[in-house]
């Protein structure tokens, strides 16, 4: 943890590094949380078959959820700053994209019980 998922719609995901977009969304996401760089893992899910409002728009989006255990993220304060804070990188990379197509950019900072989560790490990743 963290795990983070950018979804976005088919429209808007070829115009991106996406390696790039991930180094700074993680620089960002450690710098602003504390959390550790070694254990950010990020997902890319792309939706070709998606609808927004009444269907009769073309609309696309890039929602980023960030999955972390119950407190690692801070309170609801921090939990805004890393947020926002992320919300601004997105902006940044998808600048161009936002400006030819109707776009919503969205972040979510989402919470899972340290109980109901687990994992094992090779040998080879313990610190």
């Amino acid at each position: 943890m963290p795990h983070v998922y950018l979804e976005y719609t088919a429209g808007v995901g070829d115009a991106i590094d996406v390696k790039e977009t991930f180094r700074r969304l993680h620089h960002t996401l450690v710098e602003v949380s504390g959390l550790r760089l070694d254990l950010v893992k990020t997902r890319l899910v792309r939706y070709d078959g998606y609808f927004v409002g009444d269907c009769e728009d073309c609309q696309e989006f890039i929602h980023l959820n960030v999955s972390t255990v119950t407190g690692k993220a801070g309170d609801d304060e921090k939990r805004h700053t890393i947020s926002s804070a992320l919300l601004d990188v997105l902006a940044d990379i998808f600048e161009p994209v936002m400006q030819a197509h109707k776009v919503d950019l969205s972040v979510q900072i989402t919470e899972v019980p340290a109980s109901g989560y687990v994992r094992k790490r090779s040998e080879a990743l313990l610190p």
